[in-house]
């Protein structure tokens, strides 16, 4: 009777064959094929799920900083520093659509949209681009 080694497998037939030999079942894929696409959507998914909560929270402390939720908003009769080095010009009129400066002139000549939130701003002064400029990192 002949010995067989651990690592030898003997078939039926009788041939002795070392693992990974030509006669091994390779139809079946390795197993790091199936795991790792599974366990990469699960990193993913737990990922996806963490950022967005972490934006709703972020979005419902902010809230209590936002005074108006309107979407269009007129600040009027407000005093305007550029930040261009201009001189501050006094009884200026900002429209802000949907978050965006949509128009800035003088109170007599700039149109407030109909529907827009109207702020009567007299003795404020507007500096635009200071909001969010100081961070800690």
């Amino acid at each position: 009777m002949r010995r067989v080694n651990m690592l030898e497998f003997v078939s039926l037939d009788g041939v002795i064959q070392a693992p990974g030999g030509p006669e091994e079942d390779n139809t079946k894929p390795p197993l790091w094929k199936s795991v790792v696409p599974a366990v990469l959507f699960i990193v993913v998914a737990i990922s996806l799920l963490l950022a967005s909560s972490t934006f709703a929270q972020q979005a419902s402390q902010t809230s209590k900083f936002i005074r108006e939720n309107s979407p269009v908003i007129a600040l009027t009769h407000v005093q305007l520093i550029d930040g261009t080095g201009a001189a501050a010009q006094a009884e200026q009129t900002i429209v802000v659509d949907h978050g965006k400066i949509a128009a800035v002139g003088s109170a007599a000549s700039t149109n407030v949209p109909a529907g827009a939130k109207v702020i009567d701003a007299r003795g404020k002064t507007v500096i635009p681009g200071l909001v969010g400029m100081h961070e800690h990192l």
